[in-house]
């Protein structure tokens, strides 16, 4: 990753509602970070995994509101602009052909198809006033009408999906009236477009059908084809990065710290949906040799739950409430069963806030009590962007408070591995001081 431990110090001004108020750059950088690695992340799974899946493993998008970002995304494009403008006058030149139809008529009006007149007269007793004639009809049933109708069909479903949540899904409302035009009436409004279709497209004659068609054409089958190259392409690289500074800094430290794992010779086994339900399966699935970890961001196994204090407090006295959980938890799974370490992330530098947060994270030890009994000390870790001083993990204590600097430069992952061995041999978990540097 880029950050350093000077950088982070000079990036943090001391500012109480949050680190990065006022650094554009210190947030910019963070941004990039995490769209670097939440990609990287995605794209070991697309062979296995649809687009909507792949963009709620990072966003905690449903694919209602993936539906949602890809019809504003649409919408509120410019190559949709500029195709509802020169509309009207599009349908005033569009393309047509000649269909040649045979009609049976008492006046030569048309190439008349003697064979077919003689069988004609023949069957009707001897009719001579029968004539069959071949004719050419024009009509507006060509690939690039096709294409046309298909296209102002999607936006105007996109607007119809957007309702009153968006200024631009009144760009529905022109499309739609445009497809009603009679100039397309003889026209048929196709599911797919035929590979000739597009084809033709491309060949059109009128610069319109070449340009701003095609154009709108390539963004729709980019937003809404199962592709997640394209999907990436035309949503953005941050589409899902969240706008909380705070849930940015918090995905931050998630990816700083699967990546010094990764540097550790740890080895992601399964990535899995983040932010799901309770009791949903690790983000992060690793293994190295035997030993398997999970890190689950915002996530905390079912047994937390039976065993809250918290909960169990609500419940007595009829108060509804959901569950407080860590931002980060990493277990351990090993012979000897299951050891945890809550990771609670803060965009902080300012000691007072540093000491609330303490508070609370001595309160998750008291929640959680029963199911972190048999993990080594620290059994949590409060993460901070500055303001800490002191970088020495004092095993002795229950938690731990470490700095932004530390965790990208690795300094979770002794903690974490120390997790692993109490997994497997009781009694190795402890010791005197870890040292990390600043």
């Amino acid at each position: 990753m880029t950050f350093s431990a000077s950088e982070l110090e000079e990036l943090a001004p001391p500012l109480w509602l949050g680190a990065w108020r006022n650094r554009p750059d210190a947030q910019e950088r963070a941004a990039r970070e995490v769209s670097r690695l939440g990609w990287l992340y995605v794209s070991r799974l697309t062979q296995d995994r649809r687009p909507e899946e792949l963009v709620d493993l990072l966003a905690r998008l449903s694919s209602r509101d993936l539906t949602y970002l890809r019809n504003l995304r649409f919408l509120a494009s410019k190559e949709v602009s500029e195709l509802l403008k020169i509309g009207p006058s599009l349908l005033r030149k569009l393309p047509q052909s000649t269909r040649q139809t045979r009609v049976l008529a008492r006046e030569a009006r048309g190439r008349i198809d003697w064979p077919g007149t003689m069988r004609e007269r023949l069957s009707r007793g001897g009719d001579s006033t029968i004539l069959q004639v071949t004719r050419g009809d024009r009509h507006t049933d060509v690939a690039e009408n096709r294409v046309l109708a298909y296209i102002l069909l999607a936006i105007a479903r996109a607007g119809e999906a957007l309702q009153r949540r968006s200024d631009v899904a009144v760009l529905g409302l022109e499309a739609a009236r445009l497809l009603g035009n009679s100039a397309l009436s003889g026209v048929p409004r196709a599911s797919v477009l035929t590979g000739a279709d597009r084809q033709a497209l491309r060949l059109s004659r009128l610069p319109e059908f070449r340009e701003e068609v095609s154009a709108v054409l390539a963004l729709h089958d980019g937003l809404f084809a199962d592709d997640i190259t394209q999907l990436r392409h035309f949503l953005g690289e941050r589409i899902w990065l969240p706008a909380e500074p705070d849930k940015l800094f918090e995905l931050w430290a998630l990816f700083a710290l699967v990546e010094s794992l990764e540097a550790e010779d740890w080895l992601i086994s399964d990535l899995r949906l983040i932010g799901g339900e309770a009791g949903s399966a690790p983000a992060f699935r690793l293994r190295r040799g035997e030993a398997t970890l999970s890190v689950a961001y915002q996530a905390i196994p079912q047994a937390f739950l039976r065993g809250s204090r918290y909960r169990e407090l609500l419940s007595l006295y009829d108060i509804s409430g959901s569950a407080r959980r860590p931002d980060i938890l990493v277990t351990a799974h090993g012979p000897l069963g299951d050891r945890h370490m809550f990771v609670e992330v803060k965009l902080t530098d300012n000691r007072d806030y540093i000491v609330e947060s303490i508070y609370k994270a001595l309160g998750y030890l008291s929640d959680f009590e029963a199911s972190l009994i048999n993990s080594p000390s620290p059994q949590g870790v409060l993460v901070v962007w500055s303001g800490v001083s002191d970088q020495k993990f004092h095993t002795e204590h229950p938690v731990a408070i470490i700095t932004a600097g530390t965790i990208r430069d690795g300094g979770l992952v002794p903690l974490v591995e120390q997790l692993s061995v109490a997994s497997f041999r009781p009694g190795e978990e402890t010791g005197a001081v870890i040292q990390q540097e600043a």
